[in-house]
């Protein structure tokens, strides 16, 4: 169910972006969230994009990977960072980004991450209530593009 993206899967991410990263547009005034236009590619040379698949059609992703310090608010390349997690809507609510999450938090750990960072918009108010329950911590709110995003962190588990 669970593996790493391919070059064949970047057109589905990018209409699984649109699909489920486009009820926001209306609580942004409009405005399409920069979630909806990740480097689908770029990630997906790095090693650093998985895709989940039900029945052989892609129904998630998550892109993550080291922090870049020289990007506003990212917390540089000692932290792991999930960048981009979408769920296709037809299979929202059944776990999937919980698990996609997890994924990610566990590549990060295995690479040698000790801490994991992402950040949301705060119209997306279901992720921050799924974001908390999962023990990721707020550390900041701030201005970025027209909107306020919410920084969060994680202790990931450190390898034995």
């Amino acid at each position: 169910m669970f593996r790493p993206a391919t070059l064949d899967d970047i057109p589905h991410m990018a209409r699984l972006a649109e699909a489920a990263y486009g009820v926001y547009r209306s609580r942004l005034g409009g405005m399409a969230p920069p979630a909806m236009r990740p480097d689908f590619a770029g990630f997906q040379r790095a090693g650093n994009a998985w895709v989940a698949t039900i029945e052989g059609l892609l129904a998630g992703y998550v892109l993550a990977g080291p922090g870049d310090a020289d990007q506003p608010g990212d917390p540089g390349p000692e932290v792991w960072v999930i960048d981009n997690i979408a769920v296709s809507p037809k299979t929202q609510g059944q776990g999937l980004g919980r698990r996609l999450l997890a994924l990610a938090e566990g590549e990060g750990a295995t690479r040698g991450f000790r801490r994991a960072y992402l950040l949301t918009n705060v119209v997306m108010t279901e992720n921050q209530a799924l974001y908390a329950r999962l023990g990721w911590r707020e550390t900041d709110r701030r201005p970025r593009k027209g909107t306020t995003v919410i920084d969060y962190e994680k202790a990931l588990p450190w390898p034995e």
